[in-house]
């Protein structure tokens, strides 16, 4: 089994920890849930087919997002390592997001400079600002 210290390639890009669990993304695209106690992993989850930039997580409802360079927000069930949806963005890479897991509304910083709403309820991009840093 995996863990945390001696995990092979790839490389970890992005790591979340909360209490007793953490959620990683990788560059080979998968997005991994951790027992960060036990120092093991307990899910891998496939679905980007690029470098994952950002992952967040609600441990207490089991739902995870996780922005790639591949242009997809994708959201996950940490049960079962299932993806729910994804959220496909034509116009860039998601670099960052961050998501209110009460609205259930992520919002991704894009490759383009674009910052984009994303209603997880409907998987519908509900505002997007555009202007460039």
């Amino acid at each position: 089994a995996d863990t945390l210290r001696t995990a092979p390639q790839p490389h970890l890009h992005m790591l979340r920890v909360q209490r007793k669990y953490a959620i990683s993304g990788a560059s080979d695209g998968s997005v991994r849930l951790w027992d960060a106690g036990r120092m093991e992993k307990l899910l891998s989850m496939q679905g980007h087919t690029q470098r994952v930039q950002c992952v967040s997580a609600d441990f207490t409802a089991r739902r995870a997002v996780s922005g790639s360079s591949d242009g997809t927000l994708r959201l996950w069930d940490l049960d079962t390592a299932a993806e729910i949806e994804a959220l496909v963005d034509y116009t860039g890479d998601f670099h960052c997001a961050s998501t209110d897991w009460v609205t259930r509304r992520t919002l991704g910083g894009l490759s383009n400079g674009t910052l984009a709403m994303w209603d997880l309820n409907t998987g519908a991009c509900v505002k997007a600002l555009h202007g460039g840093h």
